[in-house]
């Protein structure tokens, strides 16, 4: 093998190194995107649970004060 050969050979495998590794890096970028929507949605989730369980504990405490604070929101 002579100088020209090695050399394309190992542009070939740099080239190969460059679009693999681009495409990983992409990839991971797309995951993260993912994974940082889930995290909100997950959050927007608790936030909910909270409130829920606020008005719940406020049933189990006083069912009638319960009732005037549910008509005070519908309103």
């Amino acid at each position: 093998m002579n100088l020209f050969d090695w050399m394309n050979m190992n542009m070939i495998v740099d080239i190969a190194f460059l679009v693999f590794s681009c495409a990983i890096i992409w990839k991971f970028r797309e995951v993260s995107k993912k994974i940082e929507q889930c995290d909100s949605s997950v959050k927007s989730i608790e936030q909910s649970m909270i409130c829920h369980r606020e008005d719940i504990n406020i049933v189990m405490k006083n069912p009638q004060s319960a009732r005037r604070l549910l008509k005070e929101r519908e309103q």
